[in-house]
C-alpha cells in the first residue's frame, strides 16, 4: 500500500498545468529586429454599474485616508 507521501507525488495540479500550458514560451533563437515589436492589446470590456459604484466608493475612501496622513 503506497504511503501518503508517494500518493502526493503522483497528484497533478490541474490549475498549474493549464496555466503553464497556455503561457507563451519565450523564443531565444529568433534574431532581434532593429525595431521593437508591437504588444498584443486586448480591448477592455465595459464596466458594470456595480463595478463603477465600487470604484467610486474606493476612490472616496482613498481620498479620505490620504487626508488623514
Amino acid at each position: 500500500m503506497p504511503s501518503q507521501h508517494e500518493i502526493k507525488g503522483q497528484l497533478v495540479d490541474l490549475l498549474r498545468y493549464r496555466a503553464e500550458r497556455t503561457q507563451q514560451k519565450l523564443d531565444f533563437t529568433a534574431r532581434p529586429s532593429g525595431r521593437p515589436a508591437l504588444a498584443l492589446v486586448r480591448p477592455f470590456r465595459p464596466l458594470t454599474a456595480r463595478e463603477v459604484a465600487h470604484r467610486q466608493v474606493m476612490v472616496d475612501f482613498m481620498r479620505k485616508a490620504k487626508g488623514r496622513g
